[in-house]
């Protein structure tokens, strides 16, 4: 079951002892089966709440709060943040400048002669970098959250040839990640790489004559997946019915039809309508031009709208684009998907109710009067304030009764990566584990590599023969759970807990390309993969201490009583040998994460 590679000779075996993958294979049979309900009680208290408002009183606060927000709390964290405000944390993350990733690139590009080779590495190398030490914790969060709803994957991302576009893209949504989604609609849609995904690079205008007409791809997805949805809804995202009971659909297929006129003469900027050579790799990260002799100039009817006939291409997508954003499923429909991407896989009507209201008014004041947004609907920083500060997070709650998210593999990757300050990045670019995150055996998943526009799982996925699916309960990350994924994961913890990640293949990369590394040369490039446990050795001579710091760091102090017993006896029947205690004390530490991060309750928040 656990494909591990061959332990460093530096490491001695597993224990003999009870062995605590046991519990951990268990543990996995329970996620992937749903028997792991996100609404199961929990027996580990929770923090007697005093009043209402948005302070982390308790290190477990903190780690509860950035597990949500960002990618989970380091020590610095607990010790910097406990007894203040999460606005205050919102404000300061908010208010960092973006960090693209286009200026390296071009940087690299140059170095190699003005084109890197066909390496798709690149751009995967740099996006997982990202995720695991992008000081804009926040706006990276945010840029995965928008990847999941703008779906863009596949080549068309990862491409040696077109490493601007990859890029490109990711630029696009980081730098609107915080703004407003009228605007982030319109730079999406002149996106190189979406008009390839979604197939109107060079969409023809159609022909009378011959009754030929669009590619509506672009069109569908814009309605259904990206703005509006299928069926009109509440402002708390329940579906309104018709006098029969029935959903109301927000479009046909004539609206699509009419729409996808729009979405015609888009090609690269350049001054031809078919670039070749260097001038099209350079207009991969630019927006795309409409090239007027190829726009459809015919009218274009739909969601109770016209657009004359006869404009030109720019004021015909600027005219739809408005149109869709005003529509009043908007709010509700990108409302709830960001709550699920933050905080809760099965939002409440109510919670989604007050998000939307923030969508709408562009404006949200927090329990400590600290104001975000610029008052325009649509307003992202306002929208996500309102995710992330809602007072049913920070309420005491029935045990079991609170907000739940189930967060997908790459989450709990780059969980454990940040808060335990791996360094020595580099190494992404040669070690298996950390390269080929959707490889068989790894993760089954990475960003900006969906499978399809629907991404790895859909926001209304209802798990078939589950808990959740008896109460009709969406958790879209169980699409992607099942047993080759949940034993990928623990193959891939186990390799990253236990610091074992070895070379499994060197790629041909130029080093100019990573910094001055040599992927295929070890030799005086320090410890290939070297997460800080420092503060986990202090600790492990006394289990007990141990397995409770990592139950606040990890879990938020929601590990139930038996389980962390368990660890603590497994832990504790690890020998500390004289000619051997620092070895021994780090496999303790190394077990013990182990344990906590492939537990059921890593993969749920709360």
């Amino acid at each position: 079951m656990f494909d591990n590679p061959t332990p460093a000779a530096n490491h001695r075996p597993l224990p003999t002892l009870k062995h605590p993958l046991k519990a951990l294979s268990i543990a996995s049979l329970c996620i992937v089966l749903a028997a792991c309900d996100p609404d199961r009680p929990n027996t580990s208290p929770l923090t007697a709440r005093v009043d209402t408002t948005n302070q982390l009183h308790t290190d477990a606060d903190v780690s509860r709060f950035l597990a949500r927000a960002g990618f989970g709390a380091t020590t610095d964290d607990l010790r910097n943040w406990r007894n203040r405000d999460a606005a205050d944390w919102l404000r300061a993350e908010f208010d960092k400048p973006a960090e693209p990733l286009l200026p390296q690139t071009e940087l690299d590009i140059a170095a190699m002669g003005n084109n890197l080779p066909p390496f798709s590495g690149y751009t995967r190398y740099h996006l997982h970098r990202q995720l695991i030490d992008s000081d804009a914790e926040l706006r990276t969060k945010a840029t995965y959250a928008l990847s999941q709803i703008f779906v863009v994957g596949g080549s068309v991302i990862d491409n040696g040839q077109d490493t601007r576009r990859g890029i490109g893209y990711h630029d696009t949504l980081h730098k609107n990640a915080f703004g407003n989604f009228r605007e982030l609609l319109r730079d999406v849609t002149y996106s190189p790489a979406m008009a390839i995904w979604l197939t109107y690079l060079r969409n023809a205008p159609g022909d009378p004559a011959t009754g030929r007409e669009p590619d509506e791809n672009y069109a569908r997805e814009l309605l259904q997946l990206f703005t509006i949805g299928l069926n009109r809804l509440n402002p708390d995202g329940t579906l309104q019915r018709d006098a029969n009971g029935d959903p109301i659909p927000t479009y046909d297929n004539d609206d699509v039809a009419q729409l996808a006129r729009v979405f015609t003469g888009f090609s690269y900027d350049d001054d031809s309508y078919w670039p070749n050579g260097d001038d099209t790799r350079r207009a991969q990260a630019r927006d795309l031009r409409i090239f007027e002799d190829r726009h459809s100039t015919r009218s274009k009817v739909f969601l109770g709208t016209v657009i004359p006939a006869g404009l030109d291409g720019p004021t015909d997508v600027s005219m739809a684009l408005d149109h869709i954003f005003a529509h009043p499923n908007i709010a509700p429909f990108i409302s709830r998907q960001l709550i699920q991407r933050f905080t809760a896989s099965h939002p409440s009507p109510a919670y989604v109710r007050r998000v939307s209201a923030a969508f709408e008014s562009g404006a949200y004041t927090s329990a400590n009067n600290t104001r975000f947004g610029s008052g325009a609907r649509g307003d992202l920083e306002a929208t996500l304030a309102a995710v992330l500060l809602d007072a049913s997070l920070f309420e005491q709650h029935t045990a079991g009764a609170e907000p739940a998210k189930v967060r997908e593999p790459l989450l709990k990757y780059v969980h454990f990566m940040r808060t335990f300050k791996v360094e020595n990045l580099e190494f992404l670019t040669r070690a298996y584990r950390l390269r080929d995150l959707n490889a068989i055996n790894a993760l089954g998943m990475e960003i900006f590599r969906a499978p399809s526009v629907f991404g790895y799982y859909r926001p209304g996925y209802i798990p078939p023969m589950t808990l959740a699916g008896e109460n009709n309960q969406t958790v879209p990350e169980f699409q992607l759970t099942n047993t080759s994924t949940v034993t990928g994961y623990i193959n891939v913890m186990t390799d990253l807990a236990l610091e074992q990640v070895s070379v499994y293949s060197c790629p041909n990369t130029p080093t100019s390309v990573y910094l001055g590394l040599d992927p295929c040369n070890f030799a005086g490039q320090g410890e290939p993969f070297a997460p800080d446990y420092s503060a986990e050795i202090r600790l492990a001579r006394t289990p007990n201490a141990l397995v409770e710091h990592l139950n606040t760091l990890l879990l938020g102090d929601r590990m139930p009583a038996d389980e962390r017993q368990y660890i603590v006896d497994t832990v504790a029947g690890i020998p500390i040998e004289t000619d051997s205690t620092t070895e021994d004390l780090r496999r303790r530490v190394q077990i013990a994460i182990l344990m906590v991060v492939t537990s059921p309750h890593f993969s749920v928040l709360r």
